[in-house]
């Protein structure tokens, strides 16, 4: 989206999930000893939904974040609040590559009804099909406001960062967890992890789950190979835990916010006047009910990839995002779907989960940082900045 040239220095992955700003920099990574530097800080609860609070309040959460950690350098790649980003699929005729991208634009703009001088995209191309005896290419625009942008990057410039570019959250997972085709583990990593997932030719299904909405995508290659959003994020499943224990949505919000262990749910719990036993009941049959409507929308999308677009069924599926989903979760995909959900330690070589220096269930959480890090732009989109 917005694209400089990159510095010969790896930059620092900043992304925006959830309540959190995590800033991440990877150095090594194809090494016997990779090193990730990072960080993370709660937003305030009022800019958690807020853009103007939350642009307001990142310089100086960012500045202090950098402080705290020893980060080489300023570039930053950022990726924007997934709510700040919209994704739109369709079919054109074939192109040159530097051609979709406008053709995508300028269709977004006159299917969506908004001014195509007030918004930015990127083309994903996913595939070819046959429409009414035609070969198309199948194409997700990715896009954002330029508002949102510009707001955004101004954020990170008063930070004392220099921003190289914003990306999108998928292809920053992308590049991270389907970069490791072939075992490109090293030596000292390949016998560590004998019994990981690493995708193969089939790819990877990445489940990203946020605030307000999940996206699906199939990574291979460091690539996107498809993309589909669908329905939920934890707001779905804050509205089924809220049925399912007779609170308001804002309460099972709330309820699902708090930490596990140390007496936080159990705090949270006391405030609702719900035995601890009965949120926890509760709260895995919250996410075992969105597990089965996840995956009836991601069996439909697949379906579609592997039918009309000739990819191949994922063997292994992994969560990110903001939300770390139960058992129940897993079970319910995996019963729907067939396709089972790995820790994101399984998909990485056994040393670059090592050098995250976070415990394994959070590494869902800083995948898009990390990834954000691995970022490279392209000399001829230098034009295309503006």
């Amino acid at each position: 989206m917005l694209r400089k040239w990159l510095s010969s220095e790896q930059p620092i992955g900043c992304s925006l999930t959830g309540r959190h700003v995590r800033l991440a920099q990877v150095s090594g990574w194809h090494t016997a000893s990779p090193a990730v530097t990072s960080t993370e800080c709660a937003l305030p609860a009022e800019a958690v939904d807020d853009a103007e609070r939350r642009n307001a309040v990142l310089p100086k959460l960012i500045r202090e974040m950098l402080k705290s950690a020893d980060f080489r350098g300023r570039a930053v790649v950022s990726a924007l609040p997934p709510e700040d980003v919209w994704y739109r699929s369709m079919r054109l005729v074939p192109m040159p590559d530097h051609e979709l991208a406008t053709a995508a634009h300028w269709v977004a703009a006159k299917e969506l009804g908004i001014n195509a001088e007030t918004f930015k995209t990127e083309a994903l191309r996913v595939g070819a099909v046959r429409e009414a005896d035609h070969e198309k290419v199948e194409v997700v625009a990715v896009g954002a406001n330029l508002k949102a942008l510009g707001d955004h990057a101004a954020a990170l410039t008063r930070a004392g960062l220099v921003p190289l570019a914003i990306d999108a959250a998928p292809c920053a997972a992308a590049r991270l967890l389907a970069g490791h085709t072939g075992g490109a583990t090293g030596g000292a990593s390949s016998g560590g992890n004998g019994g990981s997932a690493r995708p193969g030719e089939d790819g990877l299904l990445v489940i990203e789950i946020n605030g307000r909405g999940a996206t699906m995508v199939v990574a291979g290659e460091r690539q996107v190979k498809f993309l589909h959003t669908a329905g939920g994020g934890v707001a779905r499943v804050a509205e089924l835990l809220a049925q399912r224990l007779a609170v308001p949505p804002r309460a099972a919000q709330e309820l699902l916010s708090q930490p596990a262990g140390d007496g936080g749910d159990a705090l949270a719990a006391s405030a609702q006047r719900v035995a601890g036993h009965e949120l926890r009941d509760g709260t895995s049959d919250a996410w075992g009910m969105f597990g089965r409507e996840l995956a009836r929308d991601v069996s439909r999308s697949l379906d579609h990839y592997c039918e009309l677009l000739g990819g191949a069924m994922p063997s292994a599926a992994v969560v990110i995002g903001a939300a770390a989903p139960d058992a129940a979760f897993a079970e319910a995909f995996a019963d729907l779907t067939g396709i089972r959900l790995r820790p994101v330690s399984d998909v990485l070589p056994a040393a670059q989960a090592a050098a995250m220096r976070v415990p394994a269930e959070q590494l869902g959480c800083w995948v898009v940082a990390a990834g954000l890090s691995f970022y490279h732009g392209k000399a001829e989109a230098k034009a295309r900045a503006s």
